[in-house]
């Protein structure tokens, strides 16, 4: 019966143990001894039962050293460090395996079909990794990689532009899904869910939710039309019922664009309108009172000198 050696990895002594072969031991000179197949072994000095795991190594041709693997329970696996995703469709989510038990050194397979122990680029769904041990055990479970529903929104108008050229509109972007708090950003600098300046065309609102998620929508804004001006051309242009209004600088009913007459003007006084006047009273050559327009006697002329005008001496 030949002595062999048992080195614990927990401690540093060796152990004469007795075996029982299965095999014939005798050696030759210089040959190299069979690997122990023991049946039962104990030490011979402590009455302690010898683990069966472990690997034998060759000291002289009466002596063998035993390494036996600790057993440190039972092969077991739970996912660690793992997240969700942050953005609906996303693929940003990650997740470690974490055997415990079992003798490592560990492989893994996850059900994406990779062998590390953290994968990541990971979308929604269910993961299933398998681990194994040295000694060929494995164990086996899962993960649910979750999503935040997706962002949406409604956009509501409020209001449009009240005059040409104005910047008064106004509209509501309500979202939903994603992950709050939302923030906002319009085109028109406001940062608000309800915008209040907003001028007439095709307005953006981009919003933002807490995991930077974002989503962005436009509503349009609409202005009224220039109100037409008024021109005095016997139409009403400004659709205000009324015909060439602003344009009968002597208000004499006639339009100016029409009237070939201003009554305004009555140089010499006499409430007829020059356009109609025939006949200027303040042009009197003779002095005698009577406009030259209506005056059949020149008083000027007094052919015989006798202070009578001709006219009618």
């Amino acid at each position: 019966m030949r002595t062999f050696t048992h080195q614990l990895l927990s401690s540093a002594f060796i152990l004469t143990v007795a075996l029982l072969f299965t095999a014939n031991t005798s050696l030759a000179s210089g040959d190299k001894p069979l690997t122990p197949d023991p049946v039962s072994m104990e030490t011979s000095n402590t009455g302690m039962e010898l683990p069966l795991s472990g690997s034998w190594s060759f000291l002289d041709s009466e002596t063998y050293l035993f390494n036996p693997i600790e057993d440190a329970g039972k092969l077991s696996v739970s996912v660690k460090d793992y997240c969700d995703v942050e953005c609906y469709g996303g693929s940003n989510a990650h997740a470690t395996a974490d055997p415990k038990g079992g003798t490592a050194p560990y492989t893994y397979l996850w059900s994406n079909g990779a062998t590390t122990q953290k994968i990541e680029g990971l979308s929604a769904g269910t993961y299933i990794v398998t681990v194994w041990d040295a000694n060929g055990d494995s164990a086996s479970c899962e993960v649910v990689i979750n999503q935040p529903s997706e962002l949406d929104h409604k956009i509501k108008r409020l209001k449009h532009v009240s005059t040409p050229g104005g910047s008064d509109g106004s509209a509501k972007i309500i979202p939903s899904g994603g992950t709050k708090p939302y923030t906002y950003a319009w085109d028109n600098g406001e940062t608000t869910a309800t915008a209040t300046a907003l001028s007439a065309g095709r307005t953006y609102v981009t919003v933002t939710d807490k995991n930077g998620c974002t989503l962005q929508c436009y509503v349009d804004i609409k202005e009224p039309e220039p109100t037409p001006e008024e021109v005095c051309d016997g139409k009403d242009n400004d659709g205000d019922g009324e015909i060439d209004e602003g344009f009968d600088a002597d208000a004499d009913g006639i339009a100016d664009c029409f009237d070939d007459c201003d009554d305004r003007i009555d140089s010499d006084g006499d409430n007829i309108p020059d356009c109609i006047d025939e006949c200027d009273d303040r042009v009197d050559v003779d002095g005698d009172q009577i406009p030259d327009c209506v005056d059949d006697c020149d008083d000027r002329i007094d052919t015989d000198g006798d202070n009578i005008p001709d006219c009618i001496d």
